[in-house]
């Protein structure tokens, strides 16, 4: 990046090269030299990575600037439903899930079978779902969705708005779902910059992997010699034990 900033007229402004210098110098004043030495941290080497890593924001921006942001309406789709799924199984006291027996999946079927019959009339599908003891999830989907169930999506992207899928018969529950909306314009939004984002990402790495094939590559053995992994640790803090122990410790 470093080497190809001018194609792209790249630089760093005097107010960067301030703040970097600021914050290469507070890193050095407020670190001893045991800890900067294990991390390479004099202040030299941490003014150089935080001029890349700006840098490296500036040229991915400067690299993406062109690429096509137009997104079709087709392509950027994205409908809504809600669904109701009947399990089949059971989850025991120890989190371990089994399946039913015949007759109780026998049970399960006959009541999603009465709520897919009454589901299409009733004014509101979640308060419905919740009356017979289910509950409704809301989802945004398109044509490449596969969860819950491929079935699912299938039979609810063929629906119109209002209407209900027949019962959906998955490998350990039942489904039912109604069609919201056709269009559902806040996750069809999000999904137009979903596609751009993705778009500039490609663009991005392509570009980079084109210039690495023109780089030779070698590795310093001496440096190399000095990484290790020994010192494994953690800054992951359980603050709940961390309050709990320091409670009964007072």
């Amino acid at each position: 990046l470093d080497e190809h900033k001018d194609d792209y007229k790249v630089s760093l402004s005097d107010d960067e090269e301030k703040s970097i210098e600021d914050a290469a110098k507070k890193f050095t004043d407020s670190n001893d030299s045991a800890a900067k030495d294990t991390v390479s941290g004099d202040e030299k080497t941490v003014k150089k990575v935080l001029e890349l890593l700006t840098l490296q924001k500036k040229m991915e921006t400067a690299m993406t600037a062109d690429v096509d942001t137009n997104v079709s309406d087709e392509e950027a789709a994205q409908k809504k439903m809600q669904y109701v799924l009947f399990s089949t199984k059971t989850t025991g006291s120890d989190g371990k899930s089994t399946d039913m027996s015949d007759d109780e999946k026998a049970e399960v079927k006959k009541k999603a079978e009465d709520f897919q019959k009454d589901a299409a009339s009733a004014e509101d599908f979640s308060v419905f779902a919740t009356a017979v003891g289910a509950s409704a999830t809301d989802l945004t989907f398109d044509s490449d969705t596969t969860s819950p169930n491929e079935d699912l999506i299938k039979a609810a992207d063929k629906l119109k708005e209002g209407e209900v899928t027949d019962l959906i018969d998955g490998d350990s529950s039942y489904f039912v779902a109604r069609l919201d909306k056709e269009v559902d314009e806040d996750a069809t939004e999000e999904t137009r910059q979903s596609i751009i984002e993705q778009r500039k990402d490609d663009l991005y790495d392509e570009t980079l992997d084109g210039w690495k094939e023109g780089i030779e590559w070698a590795v310093k053995e001496k440096v190399w010699d000095d990484v290790n992994f020994d010192n494994l640790f953690t800054t992951i803090k359980d603050t709940e034990t961390e309050s709990t122990t320091e409670q009964a410790t007072e």
